[in-house]
C-alpha cells in the first residue's frame, strides 16, 4: 500500500482544479488534448507510441534541478483483462545529456551519451485520472530521488502506471503499463540522443509504486520477453491487498481503502455494481461522500477520510467490502508472487514493522520466486515503519541501481540465487544521497 506522503497538488478545493488555476502550466489531463489518443489506437500493438510532446513542461521549473528538458509520450498498453488501454509517461533528460541532444538528429547513438533509463514508479494513490504523475510532476518532485538519478546521467521516466482510468490498486494493469512504457521509449529516445544500442533499463518504486514495480517484474518474462531489464527495486510494497486494505481502516491513511475500492472496481464492472448496490444512500457516510475520492489527489483523499471507519459507508459494513465477489479481483490484482518469476535481479527492502504491508507476505513471495530460480535479495529492516523505510532504504536502492545499470559492485547484491538479510539500516539525515 502507498505511504502517506504522496505526490499531489496542494489547493484550497480538494475536489476540483479550476481550468485557469495555473495558467502557465499544462492543464489537468481531462482538459489536455495530449491525453486523448488518436483514432485507431486500439489496433496498435502494446508499447506503440501514440503521440509525443516535446518540451512538455514550459512553466518555470520547481522543486528539483538536474534536467534540461522534458518529454511526454502517450502509448498503447493493456488493461487487467488483456484489452487495449493507453497511458502516458514523462521523461526527464539529464543535464549531462545536453550536448547529445543538440546533435541527436545528425548523429546515431553518439558516444558518451546516456545509456541508462530508470522507470521511477512514484506512488500517487488516487483513482482520479487528473492526479496522474505526468501532470503533477510539473509542480515538483516529492522525494529528491529523481534529482539523484539525473545527476548520475540517467534518463528518468515517471509513468502514469494506473493507466487511462486511474485504476489504482489494479497491479496487473500497472505491471503491463510499466513494461509497455519501456517499449515506447526504446522506440522514441533514440531520436533524442539516447544510446538505444546496449542501453540499460531498470525500474524502482516504493509503496504502491513498489507493488507496481514488483508486478511488472513478475509479468515481464511472459508479457514482454522482448525487453531485457537490468534490474528492479521494490520497497514498502504490498504482498496481500486484502490484508493491507483491512489494516488502513480507521487510521490516518483510511482514504487508501476508499481509493483502492474505486480504483480496483473501475477495472471490474460487476464488482463496481456490487459496491454501488451496497453503499448507503443517506446519512453522513453515503455513496456521494464515498465517490468524492475519485476526484481527489492522493494526499487530499488521505486528509478527507483520515481516521474514518470506511466500513460505515456500506450497508453491511466490512462484510460488503470483503464479500466473495470482491475477493477474486483483490487476489488477482493484489497478491504478489502468483504471476510469474522475475527474469532480472530484484531488490526488496522493507521494514519488519511496516504497519500497512505485513512483511510475512513478502517472505512468502520471495521464497516462491527463489524456488523457481529467481535472483531476489530481500532486506528486512529491524527499525522504522512504512514511511521511515522509504528514507532508510533509499541509498540501498540507489546502490543496487548503480550496480545493475553501471556494472559496479557497491551494494553487495547476490549475483545469482537469493538472499535474505536482517539488519538495522538507519539513514543519517546529515549524509546526502548519492
Amino acid at each position: 500500500m502507498p505511504r502517506s506522503s504522496t505526490t499531489h497538488l496542494r489547493r484550497d478545493d480538494p475536489i476540483k482544479v479550476p481550468a485557469n488555476a495555473f495558467p502557465s502550466y499544462n492543464p489537468p489531463p481531462s482538459q489536455d488534448p495530449f491525453y486523448k489518443p488518436p483514432p485507431g489506437w486500439e489496433s496498435k500493438p502494446p508499447g506503440a507510441v501514440l503521440s509525443i510532446r516535446e518540451h512538455a513542461y514550459t512553466a518555470p521549473r520547481k522543486g528539483f534541478p538536474g534536467y534540461f528538458d522534458v518529454l511526454q509520450v502517450l502509448y498503447r498498453t493493456t488493461d487487467s483483462h488483456g484489452r487495449p488501454n493507453y497511458s502516458a509517461t514523462v521523461v526527464f533528460m539529464p543535464d549531462s545529456h545536453r550536448k547529445c541532444a543538440e546533435t541527436f538528429r545528425s548523429v546515431s547513438n553518439p558516444a558518451n551519451c546516456s545509456y541508462a533509463l530508470v522507470s521511477y514508479n512514484l506512488p500517487y494513490d488516487s483513482s482520479s485520472p487528473d492526479a496522474g504523475v505526468t501532470y503533477t510532476m510539473q509542480f515538483g518532485e516529492p522525494y529528491g530521488e529523481i534529482e539523484t538519478m539525473l545527476n548520475r546521467g540517467y534518463f528518468v521516466s515517471v509513468p502514469d502506471y494506473e493507466g487511462s482510468r486511474a485504476s489504482y490498486s489494479a497491479n496487473v494493469l500497472a505491471g503491463y503499463t510499466i513494461l509497455d512504457q519501456f517499449r515506447a521509449l526504446q522506440a522514441t529516445l533514440g531520436d533524442y540522443g539516447f544510446k538505444t544500442s546496449g542501453s540499460k533499463l531498470a525500474m524502482w518504486g516504493y509503496s504502491s509504486g513498489g507493488t507496481a514495480t514488483e508486478f511488472a517484474a513478475e509479468l515481464a518474462a511472459e508479457y514482454a520477453p522482448d525487453l531485457k531489464l537490468a534490474g528492479a527495486v521494490a520497497g514498502g510494497m504490498t504482498g496481500n491487498m486484502t490484508d493491507s486494505l483491512d489494516l488502513v481502516n480507521m487510521h490516518d491513511v483510511a482514504g487508501l481503502l476508499v481509493q483502492g475500492i474505486i480504483g480496483l472496481t473501475g477495472e471490474y464492472p460487476e464488482q463496481r455494481k456490487w459496491v454501488d448496490s451496497k453503499l448507503r444512500k443517506d446519512g453522513p457516510s453515503n455513496s456521494s461522500e464515498f465517490y468524492k475520492a475519485g476526484r481527489m489527489f492522493g494526499l487530499d483523499g488521505l486528509g478527507y477520510y483520515a481516521y474514518q471507519n470506511i466500513y460505515e459507508y456500506f450497508e453491511n459494513g466490512r462484510d460488503d467490502v470483503f464479500a466473495p465477489t470482491m475477493l477474486g479481483p483483490m487476489k488477482a490484482e493484489g497478491q504478489a508472487g502468483i504471476h510469474g518469476t522475475p527474469n532480472m535481479p530484484v531488490l526488496i527492502y522493507h521494514s519488519i514493522y511496516d504497519e500497512m504491508c505485513p512483511i510475512k507476505y513478502l517472505d512468502a513471495m520471495v521464497k516462491g520466486h527463489c524456488e523457481k530460480g529467481g535472483n531476489i535479495w530481500i532486506q528486512r529492516n529491524a527499525i522504522g515503519n512504512h514511511n521511515y523505510e522509504g528514507v532508510n532504504g533509499r541509498q540501498r536502492a540507489l546502490d543496487f541501481l548503480r550496480d545493475v545499470v553501471e556494472g559496479t559492485k557497491t551494494s553487495g547484491r547476490p549475483e545469482k540465487g537469493c538472499r535474505s538479510d536482517d539488519g538495522v539500516w538507519d539513514h543519517n539525515p546529515k549524509v546526502p544521497f548519492s
